[in-house]
């Protein structure tokens, strides 16, 4: 895979596979696989300034638009984990889906949440987001599952920007941040997921 200003090449087997090319600078490009499809394959993911372009190996093309500007994605074992600008783009407004869902994360291996809420469609102001379907919505992560705190207050979500992310992985359930004002790493682990409604 090979990307190269405005272009994304993958080739295999000494043949060019696919070749994309976006009217404007592909900012990153990564391998995930999600595990709500019927039989998980690679997808290939090009982040754009405010939306991931997915392409399957059958050939398949999926826009997913983000609402705002994308800062990084990093294939997890439950799909795609996107990071994004708090604040919404005028040019994403537009093209915004209809909906978003929320989902857990623990914080540390001591605990572990699942299931999901239903936000509206102003959701909440988060920094990261997972697609688990090349169909399906983003979803903004929820953190969950901190030692000292109230599970029953309202939903924390990632709403910092100055916490980066530094590590991410397909085989490893763990998301590794690091936040620039208190010069601090934070170990998170990714819950499974699954859908439900909440009050």
């Amino acid at each position: 895979m090979c990307v190269v200003c405005c272009s994304l090449v993958w080739s295999a087997g000494g043949r060019v596979r696919k070749r994309f090319t976006a009217d404007e600078k592909v900012l990153k490009a990564c391998w995930a696989r999600f595990s709500e499809e019927a039989c998980p394959q690679f997808t290939l993911c090009c982040m754009l300034s405010d939306s991931v372009t997915l392409f399957s190996l059958t050939g398949e093309t999926q826009f997913v638009p983000l609402g705002r500007r994308a800062r990084g994605i990093w294939p997890v074992p439950d799909g795609l984990l996107i990071a994004c600008d708090v604040e919404e783009s005028d040019a994403g407004n537009s093209k915004k889906s209809s909906h978003e869902t929320t989902s857990h994360l623990s914080a540390g291996a001591s605990s572990s949440l699942c299931g999901s809420a239903r936000a509206r469609r102003t959701g909440p102001r988060a920094t990261l987001y997972l697609l688990r379907h090349p169909l399906s919505d983003i979803e903004p992560l929820r953190k969950g599952g901190v030692p000292g705190t109230d599970s029953t207050q309202s939903p924390q979500f990632f709403d910092d920007p100055g916490e980066e992310v530094i590590f991410a992985s397909e085989n490893q359930p763990f998301l590794l941040t690091y936040q620039r004002a208190l010069y601090t790493h934070r170990l998170y682990y990714l819950s499974q997921l699954t859908l439900g409604s909440r009050p």
